[in-house]
């Protein structure tokens, strides 16, 4: 479903009808009565399991929306790995699911949707699954993303004729890492505003959160998923095109400087091509399959989210129980 400018608002668009491995992370507790609570996911909580290319825990360590909470997307969505016929849909407000190994956001279902609707695009919501009716369309807002070329860490944005956007790091045998991501084309953030909303999720969570986790955790199901691993997304950094770069270097005796440099060969066409140093990493998309030829005409590639942990409170209390107990035995006497 799309507004005026080609921006495909599928953030809102859920309400209209009312498998990569993954990996887990551990956050903060946030006390409360309920039976279930949202735990705001941060960068500096997010943790980028040891099981995960460095390139992708490097990347996933850059904040690039000046936001402590958006966790950026080495694979972003859709991506080729979903069914053709709904290749437009992509990572959502409203999405249930968990971070993978490859970087990208995989999704269980979305609480805005039923059952039907969901299991219509592929996911895999629990059985008899309800959704939330109590947040209208009109509770998610929407803005447009400033700035399109945006550099983290030991990389600088440098002038480069002859290319789009260019970006290196000083010279140097100490260790450094860098990222960049490039929006060619803009983009826009949608979003829940928290203060109003996270009442009326917390109320829908207590009643259906626990099914949740008895059906992911059931071995006839695949996941196997820990309790308290599902994510919920509440905002998303949508483009239409995007290119993502990476560098690490350890220490080394000799001298180095990395950097990648973005080009449009073809100025009629959406498409662009790096160049760049042999430690950098770097992706483009989307690819000419998922644009159906070489034009991007939807703003449906979601490079970043931000997302809250569903943890059982109980769980929680726990925790921060041992934890007292254990800075009370480290204390000085």
């Amino acid at each position: 479903m799309d507004v005026p400018g080609g921006v495909d608002i599928s953030d809102c668009s859920s309400f209209d009808c009312a498998s990569q491995k993954s990996s887990f992370e551990t956050v903060g507790s946030a006390p409360t009565k309920s039976p279930w609570t949202l735990v705001p996911v941060t960068v500096k909580n997010f943790n980028n399991s040891k099981t995960i290319p460095e390139k992708i825990r490097a990347y996933r360590r850059s904040d690039f929306f000046d936001s402590r909470r958006s966790i950026a997307l080495w694979t972003p969505s859709p991506g080729l790995n979903h069914d053709p016929k709904i290749t437009q849909k992509n990572v959502a407000v409203g999405d249930v699911g968990v971070f993978t190994v490859r970087g990208g956001f995989e999704v269980f279902f979305n609480v805005f949707m039923t059952e039907e609707v969901n299991r219509a695009y592929g996911y895999h919501p629990p059985p008899n699954f309800t959704p939330c009716a109590t947040i209208t369309k009109g509770n998610i807002h929407k803005a447009s993303l400033n700035d399109a070329n945006i550099v983290r860490g030991s990389f600088i944005e440098v002038p480069c004729e002859g290319y789009i956007f260019s970006c290196e790091t000083p010279c140097t045998r100490r260790p450094l890492e860098g990222s960049a991501l490039v929006l060619p084309m803009g983009g826009w953030k949608f979003y829940l505003k928290l203060a109003t909303m996270r009442m009326l999720i917390q109320t829908y969570l207590n009643v259906h959160a626990e099914s949740w986790y008895q059906y992911y955790r059931s071995p006839n199901t695949g996941p196997m998923l820990p309790s308290g691993s599902l994510k919920i997304v509440h905002t998303t950094y949508k483009t239409s095109t995007w290119a993502l770069a990476v560098g690490t270097k350890d220490l080394t005796t000799q001298e180095k400087r990395l950097f990648a440099s973005l080009s449009r060969p073809e100025k009629d066409e959406d498409v662009f091509k790096w160049n760049r140093h042999h430690d950098v990493s770097v992706d483009t998309g989307p690819s000419t399959v998922e644009m159906g030829g070489r034009k991007a005409t939807l703003i449906n590639q979601c490079v970043a989210v931000e997302v809250d942990a569903i943890k059982p409170t109980a769980f929680l209390s726990t925790l921060n129980a041992t934890l007292t107990r254990v800075s009370l035995f480290l204390s000085p006497k």
